[in-house]
């Protein structure tokens, strides 16, 4: 039995043994940690949780933004906290399964310092290009790309981030050649993209909506299955 098994087993023992009248959960904030900027859809999603359950817990929701290094910096902020049911780390599985991967010496296992507690719900991703961009189309943009092998440039919020490896996916697809440049998240991504010094992005689709409804991006297609409701 690991160290981390038997002081959650004393723990249970030691709350077992408490009088009736032990506090009702939650007593205190609770912490929110989102391994992305602030802005993006993770974080964006956090924060409406937070908003909704804060009312009904009766306690405020704190959302701490710990971005960096393909999630592992806030991954291992919330596996190092106390396992007490106040800090939950708010993230896609997607990113978690990829950190285990591309990071074999982490500090943290998924696996073992995490239990899961709710799907919260469905990214869509979203292919977006400047509105100046000539793309019309996903076609358009695959014979620009093939026209100027390694000229285009896609974004992504970091090495190993579930969109870095969506945007390498597309390059083998289309067989083009594309110039990876990797940012934190998806406020860094979005000035650069909005001014065109990036061509492209393949990205979680809510902190784009109101830069698509303004006319400043163009979004070309959604990685789904069916349309977007959003995005018809």
């Amino acid at each position: 039995m690991n160290a981390r098994r038997r002081s959650l087993l004393v723990a249970g023992m030691l709350l077992a043994a408490l009088p009736a009248r032990a506090q009702r959960y939650p007593a205190r904030p609770i912490r929110f940690i989102a391994p992305f900027p602030p802005g993006g859809g993770v974080d964006t999603v956090a924060r409406a949780l937070g908003e909704q359950l804060s009312p009904r817990l009766g306690q405020p929701i704190v959302v701490e933004n710990k971005p960096g290094a393909g999630t592992t910096i806030g991954t291992e902020a919330a596996a190092r906290s106390a396992p007490d049911g106040y800090t939950f780390l708010i993230g896609p599985i997607g990113s978690q399964a990829i950190v285990h991967h591309m990071y074999p010496k982490r500090a943290f296992d998924i696996r073992r310092d995490f239990a899961p507690v709710s799907r919260i719900g469905y990214g869509t991703i979203v292919f977006v290009v400047p509105s100046a961009s000539r793309a019309r189309s996903v076609k358009d943009f695959v014979e620009m790309a093939k026209a100027n092998p390694g000229k285009l440039t896609f974004a992504s919020s970091g090495f190993g981030a579930l969109i870095h490896l969506t945007g390498e996916m597309f390059k083998q697809a289309a067989a083009i050649e594309l110039t990876h440049v990797p940012y934190k998240g998806t406020s860094q991504i979005l000035p650069d993209l909005l001014d065109g010094r990036i061509d492209m992005a393949l990205d979680s689709l809510p902190a784009y909506i109101p830069h698509l409804k303004a006319g400043r991006l163009r979004a070309l297609a959604v990685a789904s299955r069916e349309r977007s409701s959003l995005m018809p």
